[in-house]
């Protein structure tokens, strides 16, 4: 693949011919399809080849208070649930309606359109916590199969209920979200460093304050026209 030029950031779109609807049906197409390969992908910008932390389908549920799984599975819905990426922050989780549709708002994104043609749910992972069961597992609810969904409250909104029938599916999920609030916490410790050198740097650079001056910032004009009066 870095042979024919794909490289980090790339976004596939197409396996001989076939669109990509999420991350698994592309690695199920590139391992079954006939050779040779043709792979049809976008290439944004170098500057923003930042790869997304995650990036699957996934059954959601973020409409409610509620920090349990709803009584029927209709209440979910299926969102291409992306966090990080060329179009986002390392700490949002961006839901989108297909895999199709994060394409599009990539592509539209970066020919400099200030506004997608697709719809996004944005949800921010800055200081949100990831709710499990009591053995520290994903929990678990009973429809006609046993599906699986972690529970991730962020610090401002409704609970984000996450879902699948396969507990390794979310694995991935808690990957993302663990490595995108790390991402965050190192770029604030090295703010804060910077900030700290800088201030350090000014200081030194500062020039040591003369006599008069220190005598003038403790009032010591106003003490000695003082004295010369009690004299007089």
């Amino acid at each position: 693949a870095e042979a024919s030029g794909i490289g980090l950031g790339h976004i596939l779109l197409k396996v001989n011919g076939v669109e990509c609807q999420s991350a698994d049906e592309a690695a199920h197409l590139i391992k079954t399809a006939p050779r040779p390969l043709h792979l049809e992908c976008y290439a944004p910008p170098k500057e923003h080849c930042q790869a997304a932390v995650f990036a699957s389908k996934h059954m959601v549920k973020y409409d409610d208070k509620g920090r349990y799984a709803p009584q029927s599975m209709w209440e979910w819905k299926p969102k291409y649930v992306v966090i990080g990426g060329v179009i986002a922050d390392p700490l949002q989780m961006n839901m989108y309606r297909s895999k199709a549709e994060y394409d599009t708002a990539v592509m539209e994104v970066q020919s400099g359109q200030s506004h997608v043609s697709v719809k996004v749910k944005q949800f921010g992972l800055h200081n949100a916590t990831l709710v499990n069961d009591q053995n520290g597992q994903p929990r678990t609810v009973e429809y006609r199969e046993k599906w699986h969904y972690l529970c991730i409250v962020p610090e401002h909104g409704n609970p984000i209920k996450i879902a699948a029938t396969k507990p390794e599916r979310l694995d991935k999920i808690r990957t993302g979200m663990l490595k995108a609030q790390e991402h965050f916490r190192l770029q604030e410790m090295a703010d804060r460093k910077e900030a700290q050198d800088y201030a350090a740097s000014m200081q030194a650079a500062a020039p040591a304050p003369s006599y008069n001056a220190s005598y003038n910032a403790y009032g010591g004009n106003h003490l000695h026209s003082q004295q010369q009066q009690q004299q007089q």
